[in-house]
C-alpha cells in the first residue's frame, strides 16, 4: 500500500513510501524519525480517516493511506 506523509516536522516535509507488510508503529516511526527532533512520537487515527502524527503534545504532521 502507498502511504503519504504530509507536512512532517517543522520543515513541513511531504513524501510517499510503499509499505509491503502490515502498517505498524515501528514502520511509521522509522519513516518520520529523520524529520523530527522529539523522542516522544505517537500516531493516532482521526475522524478524517487519516493518521495524525504527534511529538509530545504537538501535532507535527499527517499520514494518509492510499
Amino acid at each position: 500500500m502507498k502511504v503519504k506523509f504530509i507536512n512532517i516536522g517543522r520543515n513541513n516535509i511531504n513524501f510517499s513510501r510503499e509499505c509491503k507488510n502490515e502498517l505498524t508503529y515501528d514502520w511509521l516511526l522509522k519513516q518520520v524519525k529523520p524529520y523530527l527532533l522529539s523522542h516522544n512520537i505517537d500516531f493516532e487515527e482521526n475522524k478524517k480517516g487519516t493518521i495524525t502524527v504527534f511529538a509530545d503534545m504537538q501535532t507535527v504532521g499527517e499520514i494518509e493511506i492510499c
